[in-house]
C-alpha cells in the first residue's frame, strides 16, 4: 500500500486548517441565524419596519454561513441597463442577493393578516368629510404611511390636487355607497386587507348628475383601517 505525502492531502477542512475570515464569517451568521429564530418565536406576526429589520438580519445571516460553504455562486438581479446588470453578486454576497430578492415571497408567507373588528366604512366617512370640508391636513394624517410616496409623493402634491380637482367640483350633496370589494395582498402594492369602497356622489357644479367615487382603505398587523387611495372619476353619469 502507498501512502500519499502529507503535503498532498487537500487543504481546509480535511487538515484542520481554516481560513480565519471564512470562519470568522461562519460564526458571525450562525450568531445571527440563532437570532432569526428567536425572533420568528417571540414576533410570529412582525409588523412593515419589524420585517425590513428581520429580512437584512437574514440576508446578513445567510452570507454568513455562505461564507465557509464550497462552491461557486453567481447572481444577476434586476435586469440589465445597457447590457450592463443592475445587480451582480457572487459567493456570500450572492446568498445575502438572494434572500433579499425573494423578500416579497418571505413576507407573504410570514405575516397573518387578521380583519379588523372596527368596521371599514366609518374610517373612510371620517376621512371623506375631511376632503369635503377642505382640511386636507386631517385627511393627509389618515392615510395610510405606505401609501404616502407611493400613492401621493408629499401633501403639497396633495394639496395641489384637491385644489385643482376637489375644489372647482363644489359642495358635497349627497353620497351613496353603492359597491365595496376585497382584496388580500394585491400584487404591486404592500402586504395587507385591501377593501374598495365605492360611491355615487352629487357635487354642486356637477348640475344634477354624479360621479363615481372610489376609497380603497388597507389594514395590517395592527388592526387598524386606513386611507390607501382616493379617486374621484374625472366622467359624469345618472344619478
Amino acid at each position: 500500500m502507498v501512502i500519499p505525502p502529507a503535503d498532498n492531502h487537500p487543504q481546509g477542512l480535511i487538515d484542520g486548517k481554516i481560513n480565519i475570515n471564512n470562519l470568522l464569517g461562519f460564526g458571525f451568521g450562525v450568531f445571527f441565524v440563532t437570532v432569526i429564530l428567536v425572533f420568528a418565536v417571540g414576533f410570529p406576526n412582525p409588523t412593515q419596519f419589524q420585517y425590513y429589520v428581520f429580512i437584512v438580519v437574514l440576508s446578513l445571516a445567510a452570507a454568513g454561513v455562505g461564507a465557509i460553504l464550497p462552491g461557486a455562486l453567481g447572481i444577476e438581479w434586476g435586469g440589465a441597463i445597457a447590457g450592463v446588470p443592475v445587480v451582480k453578486a457572487g459567493g456570500a454576497l450572492g446568498l445575502f442577493v438572494v434572500v433579499l430578492a425573494f423578500s416579497p415571497v418571505l413576507q407573504t408567507a410570514a405575516v397573518r393578516l387578521v380583519e379588523p373588528t372596527v368596521p371599514v366604512e366609518p374610517v373612510a366617512l371620517t376621512y371623506l368629510q375631511a376632503t369635503d370640508t377642505g382640511d386636507m391636513q386631517k385627511a393627509w394624517n389618515l392615510m395610510d404611511e405606505e401609501a404616502k410616496g407611493l400613492v401621493v409623493p408629499n401633501v403639497q402634491d396633495w394639496e395641489v390636487t384637491y385644489r385643482n380637482f376637489r375644489v372647482p367640483l363644489g359642495l358635497l350633496e349627497s353620497r351613496l355607497l353603492v359597491g365595496t370589494t376585497g382584496m388580500n395582498s394585491p400584487t404591486g402594492v404592500p402586504i395587507g386587507l385591501y377593501r374598495g369602497l365605492t360611491y355615487k356622489s352629487k357635487f354642486s357644479a356637477d348640475e344634477g348628475q354624479c360621479r363615481a367615487e372610489v376609497v380603497v382603505l388597507r389594514a395590517t398587523q395592527d388592526l387598524q383601517w386606513k386611507v390607501f387611495s382616493h379617486q374621484i372619476s374625472p366622467t359624469r353619469m345618472p344619478c
